[in-house]
């Protein structure tokens, strides 16, 4: 009996769209109203590949237009390509930019039940020959629109460049924000990016000619590896970002460069803490003061200070491997310069955060000392940490501050301990 109620039902609602669409001046062929019932029942993208959904073309009576669209997207490959009997288009009673802004928030619901990433609408504006097409992505920052020729199944280079950058901020737009969400578990969340990223590189159908979609993916590889603890993904990060940085040289774009080579020194200086030489930690290092020939502290004080901060880390992880302390005093001194521009008003967490990596460097510095001057610095630089953590209820990062408080201490009470049983005072020392 489901069987026998089911049918009726379909014939109905494919019956209902017909005649809506016949009141509405839009007369689509049976074939449309068939892909109409699948739209609307289970047609969706499957999610492994970033998905471009068109929308059947205003004034394509014969719809040989918009086929010619789904086509020519269709042979390009590392995308999927979906597409729906429904048109996105203006309403003539509202204004051109409440019209514009109200259809791009229909089509965005479109984005969401057919799972894709962009939706590629418009009108035919000269039968079989121009298209004014729009591009309308899942956030307000990708929407564009412009006329295209367009007389076979072939794309014109316009058209072409437009659906990459419209594919390049889509990606950007998944990564970006959740690589920013410091403390959080994204690895579920990039996931699925990482292997849209993937499929789309690895098909060849769009050229990455500024490097931006290697370095997303970079930086999604280099998220997951952190938090999942596969090592695999941070090589195939810094894979990725050496990647981009061949596409997109220093002359190219300084300041692009000048962050992946920040984020590649990250990626380095992750797998390094996990490997058992220095190679790819000298790595880092070098990566982190290329990265500074752009980012001047006059320049972007704050991106240099970060960059000065992550500098720091890589050249204590060197030093706590190294039997000297030169590598030690070179990240403290990184710390105390990034602390003058990350300043407590400033930027609250990133001057805690750089003060609990102070501390950790102090109290490996002090270790290999006699006296206690480092360990005394290394304690009241965790205290200034957990202060503004706990002031910002920041849970992720205060229990891993109040155990570094609590060994500094613990060691600093030793070495007192020591020095007093020795006869010497702390001042001495």
């Amino acid at each position: 009996m489901e069987l026998l109620v089911g049918i009726p039902a379909l014939l109905v609602a494919a019956l209902v769209g017909y005649f809506v669409a016949v009141t509405r001046e839009i007369l689509p062929s049976p074939r449309v109203v068939a892909a109409t019932i699948s739209a609307r029942f289970y047609k969706r993208a499957e999610g492994n590949y970033f998905t471009i959904l068109v929308s059947r073309l205003a004034r394509d009576a014969d719809d040989s237009q918009t086929d010619h669209v789904f086509s020519a997207l269709d042979a390009i490959n590392g995308i999927d390509v979906v597409r729906t009997p429904q048109i996105l288009k203006l309403d003539p009673k509202n204004s051109a930019n409440k019209a514009r802004e109200e259809a791009e928030r229909r089509g965005r619901k479109w984005l969401d039940r057919f799972n894709a990433d962009v939706i590629v609408w418009g009108q035919v504006a000269e039968q079989n020959q121009t298209l004014r097409l729009s591009f309308t992505g899942r956030t307000s920052a990708t929407e564009s629109h412009g006329t295209y020729q367009l007389e076979s199944t072939e794309l014109p280079a316009g058209f072409s460049q437009e659906l990459g950058t419209h594919i390049v901020a889509s990606a950007l737009a998944a990564v970006e924000p959740a690589t920013e969400q410091q403390g959080q578990y994204l690895v579920d969340v990039l996931l699925p990016v990482a292997e849209k990223l993937e499929n789309l590189l690895g098909g060849g159908g769009l050229e990455d000619g500024d490097g931006r979609l290697h370095a997303s993916l970079g930086s999604a590889f280099s998220v997951i590896g952190e938090q999942s603890g596969d090592s695999g993904f941070l090589v195939g990060a810094i894979n990725a970002y050496r990647d981009s940085l061949t596409l997109s040289p220093r002359d190219k774009n300084p300041e692009r460069w000048a962050t992946t080579q920040n984020n590649l020194g990250n990626a380095l200086s992750r797998l390094g803490a996990r490997e058992s030489g220095t190679e790819r930690l000298e790595e880092a290092v070098d990566a982190y003061r290329a990265a500074h020939e752009e980012r001047t502290r006059e320049r972007v004080p704050l991106d240099w200070a970060m960059t000065q901060n992550n500098l720091g880390t890589a050249l204590a992880r060197l030093g706590e491997r190294e039997s000297g302390t030169k590598r030690l005093e070179e990240a403290v001194n990184a710390f105390r310069a990034a602390l003058e521009v990350w300043t407590r008003e400033r930027v609250p967490l990133d001057w805690a955060t750089t003060q609990n990596n102070l501390g950790e460097t102090l109290r490996a510095f002090g270790e290999r000392e006699s006296g206690t001057e480092r360990l005394e610095d290394a304690v009241e630089a965790f205290r200034a940490a957990l202060e503004v953590f706990r002031e910002a209820g920041a849970s992720y990062y205060i229990g891993g501050t109040e155990e570094n408080l609590s060994r500094g201490e613990r060691l600093l009470e030793e070495r007192r301990a020591s020095l007093a049983n020795a006869g010497v005072s702390s001042e001495e020392s």
